[in-house]
């Protein structure tokens, strides 16, 4: 599962940077990227669990 859950959140935090790229409303952007620094920051929690996580 972990790593599924290491994909999943790898994925989610290249969509939300994309978003906030996208994003023409400040506040849109600032979203998007602090979901994606959230999502971030689980990938690297995972990531020594997974190996070949990358």
């Amino acid at each position: 599962m972990e790593r599924n859950d290491y994909h999943y959140f790898r994925r989610r935090e290249q969509d939300e940077r994309a978003y906030a790229e996208r994003a023409q409303d400040m506040t849109a952007r600032r979203a998007h990227l602090d979901m994606a620094e959230r999502y971030a920051e689980r990938v690297r929690t995972l990531a020594p669990a997974v190996p070949n996580a990358i």
